[in-house]
């Protein structure tokens, strides 16, 4: 395996742009929206499973795209004054952008900028984010977004790419490059998605605390849980542990003791209070009922009784 320069071409139409970025699996649309000859410089570095692409063009152009399939992309920052515009929002300095599989990027492009992006399989990424501090994909990224990247990772990146663009490179030497880069972007991603990051997982530990209040009485498996708050359960655990500081089932079983705390100190007058209670609550199994419910609060169901 070596690098290898798939294309490095002069356009002088944004239709041939989109035909080369088409050639290596974009669903891409240009159009060109400064006034003026077309003049624009395109290449495409292959290595590994990265695809880098760089672009630069004499006019202001404003592109469609979706990523290929499986894959994500990485914009770096551009370097300008003029530093574009994503859906529709002003790139701000040191932002760039991440495109999800099959989700539709806009983006208008500043003349005489250049533009790096770099093509990852989602799989890759998932796994450089996963090593770097236990983040998910779907956590830091919920859809195409825009990130700030530090002065330091955007230079490391650029390094990066012009190290791959260098021939006689070893298989060792690309590979060791294209892993430098993945665990870069994954620093860059978790370094600055904090803030919606505790968003999301706030979000999602409510949506799934309310579908668990609705159905205490009921057996509740955390995969529907995890389906109603709309995303995994491994999400879900690192949400409920992040806000709560407990996994899912242990807040599920909190909550059911607590219920059943509060109807035994309300149930005088009903009969077997402590069966009913339990099994209203969800849990059926009187045994594990009064080990559990002794550890939490520091005494016996019945003794809760003795006390109403």
């Amino acid at each position: 395996m070596t690098s290898q320069n798939l294309v490095t071409a002069r356009a002088l139409d944004c239709s041939q742009i989109a035909d080369w970025s088409r050639a290596i699996g974009w669903d891409v649309d240009y159009q060109q929206i400064g006034c003026g000859a077309f003049d624009a410089d395109f290449a495409v570095v292959g290595c590994g499973q990265l695809r880098i692409t760089q672009q630069v063009c004499n006019r202001d152009v404003a592109i469609q795209g979706v990523p290929p399939q499986g894959m994500l992309a990485v914009v770096l920052p551009m370097i300008s004054n003029s530093l574009g515009v994503f859906q529709g929002v002003q790139l701000k300095e040191h932002e760039g952008i991440i495109l999800r599989p099959e989700v539709d990027g806009f983006l208008r492009s500043p003349r005489n900028v250049w533009i790096s992006s770099v093509s990852i399989s989602r799989a890759q990424l998932e796994s450089a984010l996963w090593d770097y501090n236990r983040s998910e994909l779907s956590t830091i990224i919920p859809t195409s977004s825009t990130f700030a990247f530090s002065p330091q990772v955007i230079r490391k990146l650029n390094d990066s790419i012009i190290a791959l663009q260098s021939t006689g490179i070893a298989k060792a030497g690309i590979l060791e490059i294209e892993d430098q880069m993945l665990r870069t972007i994954a620093e860059g991603l978790c370094g600055r998605a904090g803030e919606v990051r505790e968003r999301n997982r706030v979000k999602y530990v409510r949506q799934a605390r309310d579908y668990i209040e609705a159905h205490l009485g009921r057996v509740v498996r955390l995969s529907d849980v995890a389906t109603n708050a709309g995303v995994s359960s491994r999400t879900l655990g690192l949400a409920f542990r992040e806000v709560l500081g407990v996994t899912p089932v242990e807040y599920i079983r909190t909550r059911r003791l607590n219920r059943a705390r509060q109807l035994l100190l309300s149930s005088a007058h009903v009969s077997n209070p402590i069966t009913h209670t339990a099994i209203q609550c969800g849990l059926p199994h009187l045994g594990y009922f009064s080990r559990d419910y002794m550890k939490l609060f520091g005494e016996l169901p019945s003794q809760t009784l003795k006390r109403v």
